[in-house]
């Protein structure tokens, strides 16, 4: 006797990704994935930020600038400001240690813009937080041909003005822009936010040593650089929606961030922290300041000579060699500023035969390996030693 029983066809993978509870959301994204690529885009294995210093935790030169009328040069490293036609605004931009409050993100420092005096915006005011992704970093992304994909930005901000702010990519050319909008639910309390960028199949992007995302986030531009159109790329300059908050024009408003991570794919994954040293590497490609990690202002006070670069002059010249290759080669050539180890003061070396201070020149010969020359002047006595520190800038 045969027989024979007939059950009903079971999708394992169907009944899988209905089981909330077994996969989670992850899971079952993972799960729902059309590819082997899509799902290793999903896990971001490798260097998945393309944010250098996102965490906020380098600040080489300084660590808070009070005050500021013009572009300072940066409270933490990578993330500049721009500020144009601003009026007597003027600001306070610092680094902050983020890890003592229990209601803190997942970091141990931020970086935040404090309006001391408030902005008279004109239509063409800028007033932003700028960073700028290398092309080389952004190839992945294929954005400019038709294989374009889509990235994930999510970082914390926190600010007392509580509303709907302004967030910004665009090109290196300032032909396309993507403009979209972030919420403050809570003042003064960190908010997560995430945002998912399309792939841009138009328009030119650098994969090379120069800009190929410039990422802003907005304080107070003028009308000129708003638009209506969000959430997908558009032709033209634009930084802000309309309607959006200026923290810039409120005297005592401040916006503070951290956390920046810009990813491939359209979800947001767990932040990707990296070793100290390995950041620490990738930021010094752009800048790279000799006695870190004590900052610019006031190492003298305390160090002296700590770390500082010592060479003895062989020949009766006015040149004197400078041959520490860089601890990192630099993006390009970069700009550099000697300090006199003796009293911190811009372009001088400290002589020790007479105890002299030498001025020297403001941007000593130098090539993106290391090895250049500083003119000191009068000629130095062969045998005769000299001391400096060095800023070494290569910024896009």
């Amino acid at each position: 006797m045969v027989v024979k029983v007939k059950k009903n066809p079971y999708n394992l993978l169907e009944t899988s990704m209905q089981s909330q509870g077994v996969n989670g959301v992850a899971g079952n994204h993972m799960l729902a994935a059309d590819s082997h690529t899509q799902q290793r885009d999903m896990i971001g294995a490798g260097r998945k930020n393309l944010i250098i210093n996102g965490d906020m935790r380098i600040s080489q030169r300084l660590t808070s600038e009070n005050g500021l009328t013009t572009e300072p040069d940066s409270a933490v490293d990578l993330f500049r400001y721009n500020m144009h036609l601003a009026g007597s605004c003027t600001r306070t931009v610092s680094q902050e240690q983020t890890y003592h409050a229990k209601t803190s993100p997942p970091f141990s420092y931020s970086q935040k813009v404090l309006f001391n005096v408030a902005q008279s915006t004109s239509s063409a005011t800028r007033n932003q937080v700028r960073y700028m992704v290398e092309g080389y970093d952004i190839s992945s992304l294929r954005w400019g041909t038709h294989q374009a994909k889509p990235a994930t930005l999510s970082f914390w901000a926190k600010s007392n003005v509580q509303g709907q702010h302004a967030l910004s990519l665009i090109n290196q050319s300032e032909t396309h822009s993507f403009v979209t909008k972030y919420e403050i639910r809570h003042a003064n309390q960190w908010n997560y936010v995430q945002i998912t960028i399309p792939g841009c199949a138009q328009g030119s992007w650098n994969y090379n040593a120069e800009i190929g995302i410039r990422l802003a986030w907005d304080h107070g531009s003028g009308t000129d650089f708003e638009t209506d159109i969000t959430d997908q790329w558009q032709a033209g300059w634009k930084y802000r929606p309309t309607n959006c908050e200026r923290p810039a024009s409120i005297a005592g408003g401040y916006v503070e961030i951290t956390g920046v991570q810009l990813e491939l794919g359209s979800q947001a994954t767990d932040f990707d922290y990296r070793p100290f040293t390995t950041e620490l590497a990738l930021v010094q490609r752009y800048v790279e300041w000799s006695a870190y990690p004590v900052p610019i202002a006031g190492f003298q006070s305390t160090l002296q000579y700590y770390q500082s670069i010592q060479f003895s002059n062989r020949v009766n010249t006015n040149d004197v060699p400078l041959t520490v290759p860089w601890k990192v080669q630099k993006r390009a050539t970069p700009s550099v500023t000697i300090y006199n180890p003796n009293n911190g003061t811009a372009n001088q070396v400290f002589h020790t035969g007479p105890n002299t201070n030498i001025t020297v020149a403001s941007n000593p010969g130098k090539w993106a390996w290391g090895n250049g020359y500083i003119n000191v002047g009068p000629a130095i006595p062969v045998g005769s030693r000299v001391y400096f520190h060095y800023l070494a800038t290569s910024l896009m």
